[in-house]
């Protein structure tokens, strides 16, 4: 199981990326508090994770945060050997 999680001070930052991610891709996350930073988290579980990242990565060359994108891509590839399934177009992991 992995999370894709934002993080913000803004509470009405959290609430209005969720909201457009719902009305764009039809998906919802969960929203928390993190006391401990003081921060809220906007956060989206596998599945719903997989539909965001292909929406974020749909061609390569695209401008991002190179550290985050690796990261997810690692993690993708993970559960890629370990369920069988291919969780992304080739295209977008290629990059």
């Amino acid at each position: 199981m992995f999370y894709v999680t934002f993080s913000s001070g803004s509470e009405n930052y959290i609430k209005w990326l969720r909201q457009k991610n719902k009305k764009l891709m039809e998906i919802s996350g969960s929203i928390s508090r993190c006391r401990r930073r003081n921060t809220i988290e906007l956060k989206y579980a596998k599945k719903e994770g997989k539909i965001l990242f292909n929406k974020m990565y749909h061609k390569t060359n695209l401008p991002c945060l190179d550290r985050k994108y690796k990261k997810l891509k690692s993690i993708l590839e993970i559960d890629e050997k370990e369920t069988g399934r291919i969780v992304s177009p080739g295209r977008v992991l290629e990059r």
